[in-house]
């Protein structure tokens, strides 16, 4: 009988073992299952070039380079110039005609919120640089002035990945700069003209990328 005993409660140790064994070996496969990894449609690229297609049609040149450190982030540099023609006050008779030019160029760190670098996802892009605005040629004693500024900016949005590696990348945000005024002095030091522009103000990207 003790014999019996013996092997019945060793047959329920051996069954025990087995089905406690089979529930955490099952629920180590669900956990796994439950990790999802987003895989990019082009993952063994490592760059990607941009460029805002609205900004060109306003007289602005926005070139971006970026490099893929890992599948959710990416550093890049990117350059913006602009120059155009303009005047102080168009509806006047003494409305003063000068030149305008725009430089900005930035470092930036992208960071995937969702999906990679080369899927569809929502992602969150920070930027530090310098901007200059200058004036030139202000009437007719072609005066000049000019203003440099470090700049912070941070935008986020969702970015498009299609065939052929094009991405189209839509996004909105803020810009803080440390200094925005351009004043113009005369020979004696007095000014003559200012132009001003907000501290901070919304900015936005739209972007056509590619990536190889």
């Amino acid at each position: 009988m003790n014999k019996q005993w013996m092997v019945f409660l060793i047959g329920i140790l051996v069954i025990s073992q087995t089905t406690l064994s089979a529930q955490m070996k099952k629920k180590a496969e669900m956990q796994n299952s439950s990790v999802i990894k987003v895989k990019g449609l082009y993952p063994n690229d490592q760059f990607r070039v941009s460029a805002d297609p609205l900004r060109a049609l306003i007289g602005f040149l926005l070139v971006k380079g970026e490099y893929f450190i890992n599948q959710q982030f990416a550093v890049g540099a990117d350059v913006v110039y602009g120059f155009k023609q303009t005047s102080t006050e168009k509806s006047t008779s003494d409305a003063k005609s000068y030149k305008t030019s725009y430089l900005e160029y930035n470092l930036g760190l992208n960071y995937m919120l969702s999906g990679v670098n080369t899927s569809d996802g929502f992602y969150l892009n920070t930027r530090l640089g310098r901007l200059r605005s200058a004036i030139s040629d202000y009437s007719d004693l072609k005066l000049s002035g000019d203003t440099t500024t470090n700049q912070l900016v941070v935008t986020g949005g969702y970015q498009w990945v299609y065939e052929k590696r094009l991405q189209l990348k839509l996004g909105l945000g803020a810009r803080s700069l440390q200094t925005a005024d351009i004043v113009i002095y005369d020979e004696s030091k007095k000014e003559v003209y200012r132009e001003s522009a907000n501290l901070s103000s919304v900015t936005a990207d739209v972007l056509i990328a590619y990536s190889f």
